[in-house]
């Protein structure tokens, strides 16, 4: 199955307004995370400003997909996607053992809220966006979790799904800060093609994106019953 013959080609301006769209949606989330903290009943600091201990506890979650050359969005890659979507929702409703049946990710924040953060029950999406665009697919999450928690989980989705090495799981704290896999000490992801560090490949531009959409296309077509039972258990 080759998946690639179908799609609206993408220049580098489409790929570039594609980049500046993600970082003003990135914006807009950490500018809700601030106004969300400074809102929450006595988190303000004596001069207005967001309580600091509160924000810690946000999480900002960019999902696309990891998709070489100049086709990004078809109906294949929409089910890689949205599959990615799937799992991940499902991992963060996952029950934590020994917790009372508190969620994974919630489990940790219940433990270390700060003072400020209430008794009430704090949902774990404050906000969520998507944008199926030609240049590619893209969810956005604001979540009340502890950013290195999300990031392990997002890390092993990436590492052990069938199809995770397609998806690429962005993690920041709302002070902006970018996680990485490597400052958590876990395994760097590694290239579709011969398991090296992927940024080492794709910086020497080791394979080429024939060789790279044609590994694709054999495991979106080898996984595609994943992709068509949405009852498969990650």
């Amino acid at each position: 199955m080759e998946i690639f013959t179908e799609g609206i080609p993408q220049t580098v301006q489409d790929m570039a307004a594609l980049r500046d769209a993600r970082r003003e949606q990135q914006a807009r989330l950490f500018r809700l995370a601030e106004t969300d903290s400074g809102h929450r009943l006595g988190s303000s600091l004596p001069d207005g400003t967001p309580n600091q201990t509160l924000l810690v506890h946000k999480t900002v979650v960019m999902f696309s997909l990891v998709i070489p050359g100049p086709i990004k969005n078809n109906r294949f890659l929409e089910a890689v996607f949205d599959e990615g979507c799937r799992v991940f929702l499902d991992r963060l409703m996952q029950k934590e053992p020994g917790t009372d049946g508190k969620q994974l990710i919630t489990a940790y924040y219940e433990e270390h809220k700060p003072s400020g953060a209430g008794s009430v029950q704090t949902p774990l999406i404050a906000a969520h966006y998507e944008d199926r665009a030609p240049a590619g697919c893209t969810a956005f999450w604001l979540l009340n979790a502890h950013a290195e928690t999300v990031k392990r989980q997002t890390v092993a989705l990436e590492r052990t799904h069938p199809i995770g090495i397609l998806w690429d799981f962005d993690v920041f704290s709302a002070f902006e800060q970018k996680l990485s896999a490597s400052e958590l000490g876990l395994f760097s992801r590694p290239c579709l093609i011969c398991g090296n560090p992927a940024k080492l490949c794709a910086r020497s531009r080791t394979h080429s994106v024939p060789e790279m959409q044609a590994k694709i296309s054999k495991l979106i077509s080898v996984h595609r019953r994943i992709l068509l039972d949405k009852s498969y258990s990650s």
